[in-house]
């Protein structure tokens, strides 16, 4: 067995006369790796290797039903090229990053680790070789090696700081990429650390950089909070190096990793996310900011609803979480959901004075705080003090007849008919119960479940009316 080289990146080249072996490969177990040495036998044409492949001949091979992707995907054995195969495929061939220059007349060295990918069940064998294509069409093949699932369980999988280091210079990405996620796992300093994570955020190839950004939450690395906030603005710009394009993914994680490291600092940041159209999972933003501190969050929304107070006059969203929906009004409603979150009693007196000084924000003020006990136990919602400030603000704006619920009553989808049902019953709108007992005599299922509860809830109809045999579970309380 041939020891594990240590540098790969810089190939041998070998003089050779015009009539030398046009190939010669070493295999090793257990990392998996053919070491190749290619010759240009011409005396006139350079030659460049452009893909590297392997072909399989397995056996033994059975299905795992409900299995995954399988064994062999992690990159364990450093080597110039990597190329990750399914063992059923007769051939896999992958461009060589970066092309391989053979001048006339001369060879050189690299090395091929192979990464098997199988069910992860049954004693499979394979016999493989190694292929090496020319740009000029011509290919050549190692010889045949038998590999099985034992020698894939048994492959290196402890690093040392040296190793690490290495997968992170590798100028293949899938290796940049390896070497970030074993950086949690080596005994590295935090100073070593941070100029490490530091240089993979900004790496050509967004995959890295994603990487980056996980690596920096999962390790808590604060100190590179302010690069993570310089970052985010480069990465609307498209670099040719990206394989894909689009930003959304890299966008999502970056914000998410701020959330995840409480990056008080990113506020603003994380709050113009949120509105920013660009911004396709805004969702994530959102979420972010939630994880910061509080009092903080809380004092830069009130200028932002403020700059977009215009939003909140155009119609709301239909109930029905299927219809359409602008998409600058669910943004809004997401930066009031940040607000409600964090049930500050320190926040009631700015949202009151935000419904007071723009009526506009009245009616969606109160949805979410509706939407917001949806997700908590009706007991809590009685004992929690931010929401109970609300109460006598809720019955002075809803209690008469709701033009809105009213509407929503006559929908033409018998979901948001049964949730404008569950409305009336839970903030008492009295003046609805009898166009709410109109539609609840000709309703069907759900929504006549829905309907005849909120008529109890009203003291319309007895409770002890049988809803068609269905048990009645009340919809929590918001405000009474």
């Amino acid at each position: 067995m041939m020891k594990i080289r240590k540098l790969i990146c810089v190939c041998l080249w070998i003089p050779l006369c015009v009539h030398a072996q046009h190939i010669s490969a070493k295999f090793e177990k257990p990392s998996l790796i053919f070491d190749m040495t290619v010759s240009n036998p011409s005396t006139t044409d350079t030659r460049y290797l452009v893909k590297i492949g392997v072909e399989s001949r397995p056996t033994g091979i059975t299905a795992c039903p409900g299995a995954g992707a399988g064994e062999g995907r992690a990159l364990l054995s450093l080597a110039d090229y990597p190329i990750i195969f399914s063992v059923r495929a007769r051939e896999t061939m992958v461009v060589a990053d970066p092309p391989l220059e053979l001048p006339r007349g001369s060879a050189a060295r690299f090395t091929i680790s192979l990464y098997p990918v199988a069910a992860p069940c049954g004693n499979w064998t394979s016999t493989v070789r190694a292929i090496a294509l020319f740009d000029n069409g011509s290919r050549v093949y190692s010889e045949p090696e038998k590999i099985n699932r034992q020698d894939v369980r048994e492959r290196k999988k402890d690093f040392n700081q040296e190793e690490v280091l290495s997968f992170l210079k590798h100028r293949s990405s899938l290796f940049r990429i390896q070497g970030l996620k074993l950086l949690p796992k080596v005994d590295i300093g935090l100073d070593a650390v941070l100029p490490l994570v530091r240089t993979k955020l900004n790496d050509p190839v967004r995959q890295v950089r994603i990487e980056a950004y996980a690596i920096a939450a999962e390790m808590n690395l604060t100190p590179l909070i302010p690069d993570l906030i310089k970052r985010y603005p480069k990465i609307f710009t498209h670099t040719p190096t990206d394989d894909n394009w689009r930003y959304d993914q890299e966008v999502a994680d970056l914000l998410g990793a701020l959330g995840e490291m409480k990056a008080d600092s990113a506020v603003d940041l994380l709050i113009a996310a949120l509105m920013d159209q660009r911004v396709e999972d805004f969702e994530v933003a959102q979420e972010a900011l939630k994880k910061l501190s509080g009092g903080l969050v809380i004092s830069k929304i009130p200028a932002i609803l403020e700059k977009y107070s215009a939003w909140a006059k155009e119609k709301p969203c239909p109930l029905d979480l299927h219809a359409p929906c602008p998409e600058h009004i669910k943004r809004l409603e997401s930066l009031l959901d940040v607000l409600i979150s964090f049930h500050a009693i320190s926040s009631v007196d700015l949202i009151k004075g935000l419904m007071i000084s723009k009526r506009e924000y009245v009616r969606l003020v109160l949805e979410r705080l509706e939407f917001a006990t949806t997700t908590i136990e009706e007991s809590e919602v009685v004992r929690d003090p931010f929401f109970q400030s609300f109460r006598s603000l809720a019955h002075q704006n809803v209690r008469s007849p709701s033009a809105m619920t009213r509407a929503s009553l006559n929908d033409s989808a018998s979901a948001v008919r049964g949730r404008s049902a569950e409305t009336v019953g839970r903030l008492e709108l009295y003046g609805l119960a009898p166009l709410l007992y109109a539609k609840y005599r000709i309703a069907l299922g759900d929504e006549k479940l829905d309907m005849c509860q909120a008529l109890v809830q009203l003291d319309a109809i007895s409770a002890d009316i049988d809803c068609f045999s269905r048990p009645k579970t009340l919809p929590r309380l918001m405000i009474r």
